[in-house]
């Protein structure tokens, strides 16, 4: 993710002092007090998902994904679509846990997307954590992780 470095660097600003802006531009943080500041950050192996079960227990992890097709369609349950999405990562979100469905018996990894609360299970998705094409990971969420200290 090429923002890290820049988060680094500058730190992360609240919505509430700075709001999304839905429009090409400039970044206008100047002058602005970082909220939160990132000491370091670094990639995991690409589909090592018991690194990534391990990281989540220090902290955020962020990962890149194909956020394609219907994904944006999305309004619950552990989701695992029937055509490969893995091809080309577009979209940055959070992982923030992990489980077992207890109706599908699937391994799923709970992410925050940035979208909105009512997208998905109120901001989140379950999505499966294998998938059943070779080395793969669902619309490529094991592919691009990154572990980062606050």
């Amino acid at each position: 993710m090429k923002s890290l470095p820049y988060l680094q660097d500058n730190g992360i600003l609240l919505e509430t002092d700075y709001p999304y802006v839905t429009k090409q531009g400039t970044c206008q943080r100047k002058g602005r007090k970082s909220a939160v500041n990132m000491s370091k950050f670094w990639r995991l192996p690409r589909l090592n998902i018991p690194q990534v079960k391990a990281a989540m227990q220090n902290g955020p992890v962020l990962t890149a994904l194909n956020a394609s097709g219907d994904f944006g369609k999305y309004t619950g349950g552990v989701y695992d679509p029937e055509e490969p999405c893995y091809r080309q990562t577009n979209h940055a979100v959070v992982i923030v846990g992990y489980g077992v469905d207890s109706l599908t018996g699937k391994e799923f990894v709970t992410i925050k997307n940035s979208w909105n609360e009512r997208w998905g299970e109120k901001g989140y998705m379950r999505i499966a954590a294998h998938t059943k094409y070779d080395n793969a990971s669902v619309c490529g969420w094991a592919n691009y992780v990154w572990e980062i200290r606050i």
